[in-house]
């Protein structure tokens, strides 16, 4: 299990994190099994740095993502949160406490549009969580509204206008500007740039970063693009099949892998050279379904280095002893010598 940091500079803790989606069938709706979309995650997050969780889609990131401020209810675990210097267990967190959790714990979610109230200006969507909260007064709200505005590179002119009139990027700004309304310290980004254009993505990478040096934020940035996952992350944790099978300082796993899995996500980073033809991995089969996950290591039906006994134990997330920090959970980590991304570019231009 991973270790927070020794410095007190640690905002989050996820320990044994589990999400158990009942699978009913029947007149009665019987449960006869569980979807196990998150089984067993643990992680921490440090005041003002950016710990992304990458993986194919249904890997369980933004289960994840969501159990944090407890918008899906944990099946099990603790996620334990420093609300005015004393941790607070998020998962039995009372109403009240919750709320204020809520206001430093904000969510982005992938499409803006549909996040967005279309009856409602700009000046409205930005300014309701101080209106509900109570936190000023009309003509202050307006003037925070505003400032907001500037922060995410909108115009004030904008503060009247309907969702509808703005494009995919400035509807991403408009929500990243309501989610920072209250006192936010964390913010979880769930695939907030993935559905924009690649130039569009840069900007919005960028505001974020900016914002967070401003404001001292700390972002769980959930992402499947493992290029815009490298330029805004100080360390990354890769999710299979609900579970974490490495994490690691961003240079540190890009440079050399220690999962098939990570090395594989890494050979799948496209190259704008057409010159170039790409050495990908194949992972053979398909994902596994997660109401019926393989026996030992979840991943061994699909790895071309799996050994018998593979299928027989589960590995544990452990800490590499050579590099501290550094996490996976494989059975043959020190035997495996994987390519990194700078090995499989090279390898590419031989080609």
């Amino acid at each position: 299990m991973p270790q927070q940091s020794s410095h007190d500079d640690v905002i989050l803790k996820v320990q044994g994190l589990k999400k158990y989606f009942p699978r009913r069938r029947g007149l009665l709706k019987k449960i006869v099994g569980y979807v196990k979309a998150v089984d067993d995650v643990n992680f921490f997050l440090k005041a003002g740095e950016t710990l992304s969780l990458v993986g194919e889609s249904g890997c369980g990131k933004t289960t994840t993502g969501r159990c944090i401020p407890r918008l899906i209810e944990p099946t099990s675990g603790s996620i334990e949160y420093r609300l005015n210097n004393e941790w607070v267990n998020v998962a039995q967190a009372n109403p009240d406490t919750l709320a204020s959790i809520r206001r430093e714990v904000q969510i982005v979610f992938q499409d803006p549009f549909s996040s967005l109230n279309p009856r409602m200006t700009v000046g409205e969507i930005v300014g309701e969580p101080l209106k509900v909260n109570r936190i000023c007064g009309r003509e202050e709200r307006v003037e925070r509204v505003r400032d907001l505005l500037r922060r995410v590179n909108l115009s004030t002119d904008m503060i009247n206008r309907y969702p509808h009139e703005f494009s995919g990027g400035q509807r991403q700004r408009i929500s990243v500007a309501r989610s920072l309304a209250l006192d936010t310290k964390v913010l979880i980004c769930d695939e907030a740039v993935s559905a924009l254009d690649v130039s569009v993505q840069a900007q919005v990478i960028n505001m974020l970063k900016r914002l967070q040096r401003e404001m001292q934020l700390s972002y769980l940035f959930i992402a499947h693009d493992l290029n815009v996952v490298e330029h805004i992350s100080h360390r990354v944790a890769v999710m299979y099949l609900g579970k974490i099978v490495e994490m690691s300082a961003t240079k540190a796993l890009y440079h050399k892998p220690y999962h098939p899995y990570t090395e594989a996500l890494l050979s799948a980073i496209p190259t704008g050279d057409p010159e170039v033809k790409k050495t990908r991995i194949f992972l053979r089969g398909g994902v596994p379904d997660v109401a019926n996950p393989p026996t030992g290591c979840n991943f061994h039906t699909r790895c071309q280095y799996a050994e018998d006994y593979c299928a027989r134990s589960i590995p544990q997330l452990k800490e590499i002893p050579e590099e501290p920090g550094r996490y996976v959970a494989c059975h043959r980590a020190h035997e495996l010598s994987l390519a990194g991304y700078d090995d499989l570019q090279r390898l590419a231009r031989q080609r």
